[in-house]
This record gives C-alpha cells, sequence and structure tokens, in this order.
C-alpha cells in the first residue's frame, strides 16, 4: 500500500475514506495525519491487512483530534499478516459515536493502539484490540491528564466467542481524574 501523509494547521474531513491497505504478500501503507486541529466526521481511515501474509499499515494522528459520527480509525488483521498500530498524540482526543481499532479477525495477531493525550473524552465510542480468531490480540494504552468514558464508552482487548488465540494487554495511566457514566 501507498503512503497517505497529510500536514496542516487545521484538517477537517467528512463522509470520506482514506485506506492503504494490503491484499498480499506486500506490505500496507501508513496514514499520518498531523495538524493543530483534526476533525474527522464521519470518515474511515483504514489500513488492514486483508488477506495474505503481508503486514498492515499504520494510523498516526497528531493534534487536538476529534473522530464523530461513525469516524473509525482501523488497522485489523484479517490475514495472516500482522494488524497495524494506530497512535493518536496531542492535546485531546475526543470521540462521539466512534471507533479505534486494532483487531485480529484471522491467524495474524493485532497491533497497538495508543492514546497519549492531556483530555480523553469518549462517547458512544469504543478502543478496541479484539480477538474474532485464532491471532492474538493487540494492545491497549491510554496516558491521559484527565478521561471520561460516557453512554456505553468502552476499552476492550478480550477474546470473542469465535476466537481462540490470547487476549491483549490494556494500561491506562489518567494523572489526575477518571469520568465513567454509563460505560461499558
Amino acid at each position: 500500500g501507498g503512503v497517505i501523509d497529510f500536514g496542516a494547521a487545521q484538517i477537517t474531513v467528512a463522509d470520506s475514506t482514506f485506506a492503504s491497505n494490503v491484499h498480499g504478500s506486500g506490505g500496507g501503507g501508513d496514514v499520518t495525519l498531523q495538524g493543530g486541529v483534526v476533525d474527522l466526521t464521519g470518515t474511515n481511515v483504514n489500513v488492514e491487512a486483508i488477506a495474505g501474509t503481508g503486514n498492515a499499515g499504520s494510523v498516526s494522528i497528531s493534534g487536538v483530534v476529534t473522530l464523530a459520527e461513525g469516524s473509525a480509525l482501523t488497522a485489523n488483521s484479517r490475514g495472516s499478516g500482522l494488524g497495524g498500530d494506530v497512535t493518536i498524540e496531542g492535546t485531546s482526543l475526543t470521540m462521539t459515536d466512534a471507533l479505534i481499532a486494532s483487531n485480529s479477525f484471522a491467524e495474524g495477531n493485532g497491533g497497538r493502539v495508543e492514546v497519549t493525550v492531556t483530555t480523553l473524552a469518549m462517547n458512544g465510542s469504543a478502543i478496541r484490540a479484539q480477538v474474532h480468531s485464532s491471532g492474538d490480540g493487540g494492545e491497549v494504552s491510554i496516558i491521559a491528564t484527565n478521561a471520561s468514558l460516557d453512554n456505553g464508552s468502552g476499552i476492550d482487548a478480550s477474546v470473542l466467542a469465535t476466537g481462540s488465540g490470547l487476549g491483549g494487554d490494556i494500561d491506562i495511566d489518567v494523572v489526575e481524574n477518571l469520568s465513567t457514566r454509563a460505560a461499558c
């Protein structure tokens, strides 16, 4: 897959898809969005290992990041290749009805999801590194000063009923305030 790289003071994207997937033995491409403000609404960023032995790419986003209205950042493994990493760094990550995932759907292992922000706010959203088959799950690392998980939001590294691989680890380090309301 190819590389997708955007850098600007403000990046606003609505109802779009960025994809750099791998369907064979090659490596997937990376997607990098670096901005003062990154606002994704109804937008999917996919760097998945769809089939074969190729490894997924990575997603890296920095700035004041907002994911809303079904936006998804995915670096899943659906073959024997490894899932990719999803990294978010910046002042804040606000998720409303959004998903960040590096799951294993086949024999390839999931990747790592890493969020390092001052403020994490999740509303009806999920961060996942699940196992759906024989591959092992990835890891989830959250480092924040303040975090809130509301309205069914959750952080998950489980092995589902269809999975036989090992679940991944979740490491959450919230320095000051952690708030949960109706979270999963």
